[in-house]
């Protein structure tokens, strides 16, 4: 996905070590849109600052991971 860095991405993984791991939270979640927005982002280098995922990007990963619509943009 645009905008997926890999600090963003390693975040990520360190909540949910898999896709499938992450699908399976989706299935449970009830609010699948804002699961990922807090989750704090792993920064490295020296200009490194407290961020989150956000409820943006949380949305789109979202998208992906459980839409059955192949036209749905992300």
């Amino acid at each position: 996905l645009p905008k997926v860095t890999f600090d963003v991405a390693q975040s990520i993984t360190k909540e949910y070590s898999s896709p499938r791991s992450l699908f399976e939270a989706y299935k449970k979640s009830d609010n699948k849109n804002q699961m990922l927005a807090d989750i704090p982002i792993i920064k490295t280098g020296p200009l490194s600052k407290s961020r989150r995922v956000g409820p943006e990007l949380s949305r789109k990963i979202a998208t992906l991971m459980s839409s059955t619509n192949s036209n749905d943009l992300l």
